[in-house]
């Protein structure tokens, strides 16, 4: 676990390890928001959705979840930025989701997998590009 939290924001760690101690408990959807520290970008604010999910004898088995940085969206959802300001990977990163919320919503599962797979391609590219330093915008 505290490889999970070392880019967690100081005054954040304790409140974001006992929840996610307590969201290993239960397989409900768990949404929490909490500040990380990036060298390039300083103190940036993150939503973070994710799941539990277990197996027929009760055991956990995996958890999937997806890490959006909030910092730009002001508490009434309207964004202080404009799209396609923080490249088109980002924009695809938010269609991403969007199309995955819609797809979890009709029921079909078997297209969940590959949502999924695309989120999380998009998203290591992302982290590839903020890892060699690259600005989001």
């Amino acid at each position: 676990m505290t490889e999970a939290l070392a880019g967690v924001h100081t005054d954040d760690v304790a409140w974001l390890r006992s929840q996610i101690l307590q969201a290993g408990s239960a397989p409900d959807v768990r949404i929490r928001e909490h500040r990380v520290n990036s060298n390039a970008h300083g103190v940036r604010r993150v939503l973070c959705r994710g799941r539990t999910y277990y197996d027929g004898a009760g055991q956990r088995t995996f958890t999937l979840g997806i890490v959006i940085d909030i910092t730009d969206v002001e508490a009434d959802g309207r964004r202080r930025f404009t799209r396609g300001a923080n490249g088109p990977l980002d924009d695809a990163a938010e269609h991403g989701v969007a199309a995955y919320e819609a797809i979890e919503a009709t029921g079909l599962r078997h297209l969940l997998e590959p949502a999924r797979a695309l989120l999380m391609a998009i998203g290591r590219e992302i982290a590839r590009g903020l890892s060699k330093g690259r600005r989001r915008h």
